[in-house]
């Protein structure tokens, strides 16, 4: 998941970390069951806080802050604000935007390049593949500039890589903890695990 909505949901003052939402299904699917489930798991009911949801990697909070946000905000905000090119208009729906069931998928340079707004107080730099080419004298004959663009504000950014770390050292990415180094990141798989993504973020590395 990119976490579409949770910074900009963050940046409009429709959440904080501490908001309290209900592990509860957003609506019915087309066979009756209660949709999104959480890894297969049907939707406990119980009250948490947004916190709770990204280190549990639930997808019914996901799902209820997409639309307190809107599918529209979270797709214009992946286009403008996180350098999201491969969406297409049919991702602009519940279950592309809160699951990342995108219509051509996403590729590892958009989402790193995404999450790197969370450790850089939230300005979104595009990916670089050089900054500068010398030749054998040292002088610099080609120069790419690094590009980069406010997402969210620093306090979102803060709020966003504590609940990354705290989803490594009590949720779901616990696997990826280090010794002596803050890492957070977010655990992501598609039906009967099919595909497994972790988005891992740390001092000067994502």
């Amino acid at each position: 998941k990119p976490l579409a909505s949770y910074g900009p949901a963050m940046d409009a003052g429709i959440i904080v970390p501490s908001t309290t939402i209900y592990d509860r299904a957003f609506s019915e699917g087309e066979d009756g069951m209660p949709w999104p489930m959480n890894d297969g798991k049907y939707p406990t009911g119980r009250s948490l806080t947004i916190k709770e949801g990204i280190t549990r990697s639930l997808n019914t909070v996901s799902a209820q802050i997409l639309d307190k946000l809107t599918p529209r905000a979270s797709y214009e905000f992946l286009k403008d604000k996180l350098g999201v090119t491969s969406l297409a208009e049919s991702d602009c729906d519940y279950a592309p935007l809160a699951l990342g069931q995108l219509t051509h998928g996403i590729t590892v340079r958009e989402m790193t390049q995404a999450y790197s707004a969370f450790v850089n107080d939230g300005v979104f730099t595009y990916g670089r593949t050089y900054s500068y080419v010398k030749d054998p004298s040292g002088e610099v004959v080609l120069e790419n500039p690094a590009r980069t663009i406010v997402a969210f504000k620093a306090n979102t950014a803060w709020n966003m890589a504590d609940m990354l770390c705290n989803a490594v050292n009590s949720g779901t990415g616990g696997e990826a903890r280090l010794t002596g180094m803050p890492v957070g990141g977010k655990t992501g798989t598609s039906n009967k695990n099919r595909d497994a993504w972790f988005m891992c973020v740390a001092p000067k590395l994502v």
